[in-house]
C-alpha cells in the first residue's frame, strides 16, 4: 500500500478510490489496465484535470514510466465511457460485491426486511450529518437552490411532476412552467412521459405508472422512528444510544450514515436531501443500468433499512431545495453532479 499526496481532490473522495489508487500492480501485472480502472472510478467523482493529477502520483511509485500520454488516454476513454458497464455500472458492482446472497423482490414477493444488527453497527461509526456535507464533492451553498437542482438533474425542458405536499397536489408540466419549484415539497425523481396517463382502474392520472417515463433515478429513503402505530420499532434501542451522545445523534445522523456507508462501498450517491423531518433521501443514478441489477442493489438498502416505497417508479420523493408545508426547508446534505446520467 502506498501513501499518496494529501490534497483536497484526494480526501472528498470516497474510501474504496482512495484504497484503489493507493494499491497499484507491480510493473508488468497490468498497470495499463489498472489505471483505466481508476479514471473510470475517478470519472465518478473528480473533474478531469483532478483525476489527471491523482493518477500521475499514484503512478509513480508502480516500478516503470507511466507517460503523461497513457494518463491522459486513460482519462479520455474512461470520460468517454458510458456509466454503465457490462449492465451494471462499476459503483454498483463494488456495491453489490459478494451480495449475490440477497435476493432481489420478485412479483408477489416482498423485499428482504432490515438487518437491524448491521443498522446497529453502521450507528456505531459515529458519522452523520456533519461527516456527510464534508463528504460532498461539491461544496454546498445558497446557490443550490431548487431551481437550480432540477436543471442540473434534468437538463433542457422534460416534463415534471411536482406536489406541494400530498400526492392529491401532483402536477405534470415542462420545467418552465415551474418557476418557483422551491414552494413544492414532492417530486417524482424521473421525467414523465405524458402529462395524464391512466390508473391501473383506468381513470386520468397526473401520476401513474402509465405516465412516468424511464428511471432516471432510483431514491433509497431511510426514515428511522421510534414508534409505528403505537408499537416501538426496532430501532428504539439504536435511537436511544444516539441520543444519549455528547454531543447526541437522531434518526437522520443515522440515515446520513446509512447513505455514507453505501457510498464508502461504492454506490454512486448522486444527492442526499434532508427531508425536514426525520429522514433522509439519497438519490443514485439509474440510466442505463437493468432493472434486475437496480433490483439487487435496492435490495441491499433495504435490509440497510430503506424504505420500499420509493422502489416504484412514480412514488413522490423530497424535492432537493424545497420546502415542506410546515415551512421546514428540505435541505441538500450532498451533491456528486459528476455522476449524473447524461441525458
Amino acid at each position: 500500500m502506498i501513501m499518496l499526496p494529501q490534497s483536497s481532490s484526494l480526501e472528498s473522495l470516497p474510501a474504496w478510490i482512495r484504497a484503489l489508487l493507493a494499491s497499484p500492480p507491480a510493473a508488468g501485472d497490468g498497470i495499463h489496465r489498472w489505471l483505466y480502472r481508476c479514471a473510470c472510478a475517478l470519472r465518478g467523482s473528480c473533474a478531469a484535470a483532478d483525476s489527471t493529477s491523482l493518477l500521475k502520483a499514484a503512478t509513480e511509485p508502480c516500478g516503470r514510466i507511466v507517460t503523461d500520454r497513457e494518463i491522459a488516454d486513460a482519462v479520455r476513454n474512461a470520460r468517454f465511457e458510458p456509466w454503465r458497464s457490462r449492465g451494471i455500472s462499476p459503483g454498483l458492482r463494488v456495491m453489490l460485491g459478494n451480495g449475490s446472497d440477497v435476493e432481489p423482490s420478485r412479483a408477489g414477493i416482498g423485499w428482504p426486511p432490515p438487518d437491524w444488527s448491521t443498522i446497529a453497527a453502521i450507528a456505531r461509526t459515529g458519522v452523520g450529518i456533519p461527516e456527510m456535507l464534508k463528504a460532498s464533492p461539491e461544496q454546498l451553498s445558497d446557490r443550490h437552490t431548487a431551481a437550480f437542482m432540477l436543471d442540473a438533474l434534468f437538463p433542457g425542458q422534460p416534463l415534471l411532476c411536482l406536489a406541494r405536499e400530498h400526492p392529491a397536489d401532483a402536477y405534470t408540466a415542462p420545467r418552465a412552467r415551474w418557476p418557483e419549484p422551491h414552494r413544492c415539497g414532492l417530486m417524482v425523481p424521473s421525467p414523465m412521459r405524458a402529462r395524464m396517463g391512466k390508473r391501473k382502474d383506468g381513470q386520468p392520472s397526473r401520476r401513474c405508472l402509465d405516465n412516468v417515463g424511464p428511471r432516471r433515478f432510483l431514491v433509497v429513503e431511510c426514515d428511522f422512528r421510534a414508534g409505528q402505530g403505537g408499537v416501538p420499532t426496532p430501532a428504539v434501542p439504536i435511537l436511544a444510544s444516539l441520543a444519549a451522545e455528547d454531543p447526541p445523534r437522531t434518526g437522520p445522523d443515522l440515515c446520513a450514515a446509512v447513505l455514507l456507508h453505501l457510498l464508502k462501498k461504492g454506490a454512486p450517491l448522486v444527492l442526499a436531501v434532508h427531508s425536514g423531518g426525520k429522514s433522509v433521501h439519497g438519490w443514485f443514478p439509474a440510466v442505463g443500468t437493468p432493472e434486475a441489477e437496480l433490483r439487487r442493489f435496492f435490495a441491499c438498502a433495504c435490509r440497510l433499512g430503506a424504505d420500499p416505497a420509493t422502489w416504484t417508479a412514480c412514488q413522490l420523493v423530497r424535492l432537493p431545495g424545497g420546502t415542506r408545508s410546515n415551512g421546514a426547508p428540505q435541505r441538500i446534505l450532498y451533491f456528486n453532479p459528476h455522476l449524473i446520467p447524461a441525458q
